[in-house]
């Protein structure tokens, strides 16, 4: 872009791919998208856009490490920390989930209580949703 303003605008303030260059001063006017219409997914991008947003992100990302005084063993450090909390929470939760499942069934428990009405509604309830055992 530092190039394109100190560069001189060809004959008839036209530039390359239709930009016009305003008449305020030597910025180009390219229309543009609004943000909601910008699909940023890789998996779609041309090889180039690809690049383009790969540059960008990445000099953002190296932008963001030096005002933080961030080595990259820094981030890659404190990367994997993260990555190790993630799985002793995944390791709690399915732990956790087990119990909950191995217990007794909460229409059972709603039975022990006397609530019969509740008890019969999470019946009927996992009976339309399909998940068995359907009735305890």
């Amino acid at each position: 872009m530092s190039a394109l303003r100190h560069a001189a605008a060809p004959e008839g303030g036209n530039l390359r791919g239709g930009a016009q260059i305003k008449a305020g001063g030597p910025e180009p006017s390219i229309p543009c998208r609004p943000v909601e219409e910008v699909a940023l997914d890789l998996a779609t991008m041309s090889p180039r856009e690809r690049a383009v947003f790969m540059a960008g992100y990445e000099t953002g990302y190296l932008e963001r490490m030096e005002r933080e005084e961030r080595s990259y063993a820094r981030a890659i450090e404190d990367l994997a920390a993260h990555y190790v909390r993630m799985i002793a929470l995944n390791e709690e939760i399915e732990r956790n989930l087990a119990s909950t499942v191995a217990g007794v069934p909460f229409a059972e428990l709603c039975e022990r209580r006397g609530d019969h009405a509740r008890a019969e509604r999470q019946r009927r309830i996992l009976r339309e949703r399909g998940i068995w055992p359907a009735a305890s």
